[in-house]
Formats: C-alpha cells, structure tokens, sequence
C-alpha cells in the first residue's frame, strides 16, 4: 500500500521537489500554526483506508537524540480511531555519508488502548501522547540492545 507522509511546507515551495515528494506520498503540513489542513489531509486518508506516516517530534534531530513529541499523532487516531503503529527510523555508528539507517516497528496500538475518547481532554492526549511514543522509544532500546 502506498505510504502517505507528513512534511513541513516549505518543501512545496520548490515545484520539482514539491512534485517528487508528492509522488512519494508525501502531503504539506504547516508548522507552528496547528497545522489544520495537513491533519485534515490524514484524516480523509485515513477515512480512505489508507496509511499514514506522521513523525511525532515533528522535525529531524540533529544528534540524534529524542525530541519532545507533539500530539498529533494522538488527534489524528482520536478523531478517526485508527490504530497506531510505532516505528522508529534512526541511524547507527558515525556520522557520515554512509551511516546505517535502522527502522523498527512495534506492536500495533489498537485505538481502544490509548485511552482517548470522543472528547478527550488536553491532559487524555498529553497521555496517549507519550503513550505511544514510548512504544517508539522502547523499539529504538531493544534495536540498540542487539547489537
């Protein structure tokens, strides 16, 4: 299935790049406003039945360090019930042109267990939140652990 993808707007102003991205399955977000059209964008996609990717730090760490997460994520599965799949993406030994890049993926978080409701509160999406980053945390733990 075709992957849809969060990425900042920015990357849409350059109409070549803007329309590789598109044809990646990538769709605007714009950040520091809410971004209201690009949840809008996942919510019909998910109402598709399709996949979306949403990168909860909202941006690349540069040291590859966690960031805070934000609560999209959480808003999206509220607002369409869908389950959560956590994946971690992250890069192993020096930095450099050719480093390893490592993806993991998690136990699928059915909706009913990040304890949302249709009227969840700030504080219930501040909680499933950092329910499900955690999951993403814990994979990245175990991948570093193997090694």
């Amino acid at each position: 299935r075709q992957l849809h993808y969060m990425a900042k707007a920015e990357l849409f102003k350059n109409k070549l790049i803007g329309g590789f991205l598109k044809s990646l399955g990538a769709f605007p977000i714009a950040r520091g406003t809410g971004g209201a059209e690009g949840i809008q964008t996942a919510i019909r996609l998910l109402e598709d039945e399709e996949v979306v990717c949403m990168f909860p730090e909202g941006t690349r760490s540069k040291t590859g360090e966690p960031l805070r997460p934000k609560s999209g994520v959480a808003l999206v599965a509220r607002l369409t019930e869908a389950p959560v799949l956590p994946c971690s993406v992250y890069w192993e030994g020096k930095l450099g042109f050719r480093r390893k890049i490592v993806i993991r993926y998690g136990e699928l978080i059915p909706y009913e267990a990040m304890g949302l409701t249709e009227s969840s509160s700030a504080r219930e999406l501040r909680n499933a939140t950092q329910l499900l980053f955690g999951k993403v945390l814990e994979s990245i733990e175990v991948s570093k652990n193997e090694y």
